[in-house]
């Protein structure tokens, strides 16, 4: 019976231990998988407060980034349609802003890629335009943490055109734009050039804007950048009206206004003399 006994007790003893044993285990595994949970939130949590800079890290790693933009258009002229329209950017030459104290940002170069048809689109609507399919622009963006976004700015170096984009770290930028009237242009269209825009700007791959500036995917480096930029800032230069070309187009207007001024002192001229001659016809005397 003792042993009967004694044997019933060490059986429970183990089981009871076994039992412990487990629950001790279960609560380590249960720990864990907590822990474990813990590191995917606070993974997840820094992802996303990494997420803003996702873009802003794409262009200080790479020295350039590429984009296709999309945008209705709409010009001032009362009769023109809003349009759809796109265009190409090649973003280098890029210079950042960021000295560890929380200040984010860059300023660089642009190179805008026109889609042919979208140009004769806008033209016929009264755009001012270069003559030329790449245009040489300037890009910049400052870091807003009460936002947590990018707020950033591309605008022309011949005109007034501004274009404003936010950038959160997606690869959709979003963008509004505008150009005023330039007081005493000279542009043909100078008076029907005013408009608005609305769209997006889009992170392409290098391969995919290649095709718009007629170069392999192979060559779509920064260095290649600068250099298509200081060539189509140059053309860009060459084809917009310098003070050259305005002097001589108000030599035309002064000398049109002078021969306008002209015909019509001899207009008077040749009334005077009518009436001079039909006073001699009928014999009055002109003192």
């Amino acid at each position: 019976m003792q042993k009967a006994f004694f044997l019933m007790v060490t059986l429970a003893s183990s089981q009871f231990a076994i039992a412990d044993h487990h629950s001790l285990a279960l609560e380590a595994a249960e720990a864990q998988m907590d822990g474990m949970n813990r590191s995917i939130e606070l993974t997840t949590a820094e992802q996303k407060d990494n997420q803003p800079f996702n873009n802003y890290n794409a262009l200080k790693e790479d020295g350039q980034g590429f984009f296709l933009k999309k945008g209705k258009y709409q010009y001032e002229t009362p009769n023109s349609a809003a349009f759809d329209a796109l265009n190409v950017f090649w973003w280098c030459d890029l210079h950042f802003l960021d000295d560890g104290g929380g200040e984010y940002g860059y300023v660089g170069r642009m190179i805008k890629a026109r889609n042919a048809a979208t140009t004769e689109i806008a033209l016929a609507q009264g755009a001012q335009m270069p003559a030329v399919i790449l245009d040489a622009e300037s890009v910049s963006a400052i870091w807003v943490p009460s936002l947590k976004v990018f707020q950033g700015q591309y605008h022309a170096q011949t005109d007034d055109r501004v274009n404003i984009f936010v950038d959160d770290g997606t690869a959709t930028l979003q963008m509004i734009g505008w150009e005023g009237h330039d007081e005493g242009d000279i542009h043909p269209n100078a008076e029907t050039s005013s408009w608005s825009s609305a769209g997006t700007v889009t992170k392409i791959s290098a391969s995919e804007a290649s095709e718009y500036f007629d170069l392999d995917a192979s060559e779509m480096t920064p260095e290649k950048c600068m250099e298509v930029y200081k060539d189509v800032h140059h053309r860009v230069e060459q084809n917009k009206p310098g003070l050259a070309q305005a002097a001589s187009v108000l030599r035309e207007e002064e000398q049109a206004q002078l021969k306008a001024n002209m015909k019509e002192v001899l207009s008077r001229l040749d009334t005077v003399e009518e009436e001079l001659s039909g006073s001699k016809a009928g014999g009055t005397n002109v003192e």
